[in-house]
């Protein structure tokens, strides 16, 4: 099973236990006991809350605007569709083209015989 400890990078074999506002990282016990005593503390899980909270926040604000994706498959749509036309146009725009070439050659041919 993967250990959910945090370990303090200041103190090695220490895990971390609160979260120090002041600073903003993580201390364990050792570090609460040599320098953080007029800080702000919090409890992780706490912080962990909020954090995930903030995440949460950014991210509906993030999509607040954004097209849906039935506006995208539309959009999609109507460029396939506009694709198609120009792809039609331009083979309509060659079969006219092979069409005159065949009847002039017929004309030179009929001229010749």
């Amino acid at each position: 099973k993967p250990s959910s400890s945090l370990h303090c990078v200041f103190h090695d074999g220490h895990n971390v236990v609160t979260y120090c506002v002041t600073c903003g990282y993580g201390v364990c016990a050792q570090c609460l006991a040599t320098g953080h005593d007029q800080h702000t503390i919090k409890a992780l899980k706490s912080v962990a809350m909020e954090q995930r909270a903030s995440v949460e926040e950014t991210a509906k604000a993030t999509l607040v605007g954004q097209p849906s994706t039935s506006s995208c498959h539309a959009s999609h749509e109507s460029l396939q569709s506009s694709i198609l036309d120009i792809l039609l146009n331009d083979v309509s725009d060659e079969i006219q083209s092979i069409n005159k070439e065949a009847q002039e050659a017929s004309s030179l041919v009929t001229e010749t015989v």
